[in-house]
């Protein structure tokens, strides 16, 4: 039997977490305001939208969590856990940009992309390369 062992859970900086419930809070008071305000229709609708932003980013960041238990990558999200064999995994693309590296892990029947946004992201690759016995690239 594989070992089970979770050793570290990774997810979102809580500073990002933070900030994104913080902005969430404010623009749902400024539209509460706006509310009772007398202010143009268009003032209200982007205060609603930047309301919607906010939530759709607070409650995408909020339970993200990412996992390897030897045998399994996880990842628990908005829309529940969702789980890849690492026996599965076939590659892990790294895509580096100006203050943001992408992951992209690649497996027969599932992608899971994860980001610099990620507390301890380099530790979360090397596992999934450990755990699918990933060949790196040298240079």
């Amino acid at each position: 039997m594989a070992s089970t062992k979770v050793t570290r859970i990774f997810r979102p900086y809580l500073l990002l977490r933070v900030a994104v419930l913080a902005a969430m809070v404010v623009w749902m008071t400024a539209a509460v305001m706006a509310w009772h305000l007398p202010v143009e229709p268009l003032v209200m609708g982007k205060a609603l939208g930047l309301v919607v932003f906010f939530s759709v980013l607070f409650f995408h960041w909020w339970p993200m969590e990412f996992w390897v238990d030897g045998v399994t990558l996880h990842l628990r999200g908005m829309f529940g856990t969702k789980d890849v064999p690492l026996k599965e995994v076939t590659g892990l693309e790294v895509l580096p940009a100006p203050g943001l590296t992408a992951y992209a892990v690649h497996a027969s029947h599932a992608e899971i992309a994860f980001s610099s946004f990620i507390s301890g992201h380099r530790e979360l690759a090397a596992r999934v390369v450990e755990g699918a016995r990933l060949h790196t690239q040298p240079g």
